[in-house]
């Protein structure tokens, strides 16, 4: 029993709960209860991390490529001959990428990249080029890249006709170098 007063007068009221509920809850029904809020919570959780999908996604990606080392001019002039056949084996062609970098011991390294062309192969067709026109046969350099420069140079023209470049290195007597070039068949 509560009493209270107001306003002088003292009121006595009953208060009465209410009766027990005669629901009971056994262990077993606890227990179930607990597992399906827990599987709720790993469901949602798990949901919640899982990675959405997107498809494929190129992330990287490296072109073939290919370094040597080298002394002299010819022996960048035989690096860069066998970069070119190395290239050629993935239909594309050497290109230099950064720069010459000398090493301890006074050689040099220089790395070639594989550039694709823009040639597609074509089973049973026989195409027939022109020889190409006479190119300026010469380059002259005095640097070991612009001897890289040259020869890249020489590819490039003597390729628009389906020819290779084959060249040789002269010393001149005021101390520059020229490439010599001429296109013959690959």
């Amino acid at each position: 029993m509560a009493s209270a007063t107001t306003s002088g007068q003292s009121v006595q009221s009953e208060t009465k709960f209410a009766a027990p509920s005669t629901r009971r809850y056994t262990p077993g029904l606890m227990r179930r209860g607990i597992a399906v809020g827990c599987m709720g919570l790993v469901l949602a959780t798990v949901t919640a991390c899982a990675p959405v999908y997107r498809g494929s996604e190129q992330v990287a990606s490296e072109p073939p490529e290919v370094t040597y080392d080298y002394s002299t001019d010819d022996g960048l002039l035989e690096a860069s001959s066998k970069a070119r056949a190395y290239c050629g084996q993935y239909a594309a062609t050497p290109s230099i990428q950064g720069s010459i970098l000398q090493n301890a011991d006074g050689s040099n390294r220089v790395n070639f990249v594989c550039v694709k062309t823009g040639a597609v192969a074509v089973d049973r067709v026989v195409e027939v080029y022109p020889p190409p026109p006479a190119p300026p046969s010469a380059y002259v350099y005095r640097t070991d890249s612009q001897l890289l420069a040259a020869i890249e140079s020489a590819d490039a023209y003597c390729s628009r006709s389906g020819h290779m470049a084959s060249t040789r290195i002269v010393t001149n007597l005021d101390g520059t170098k020229n490439l010599n070039f001429q296109c013959v068949p690959n």
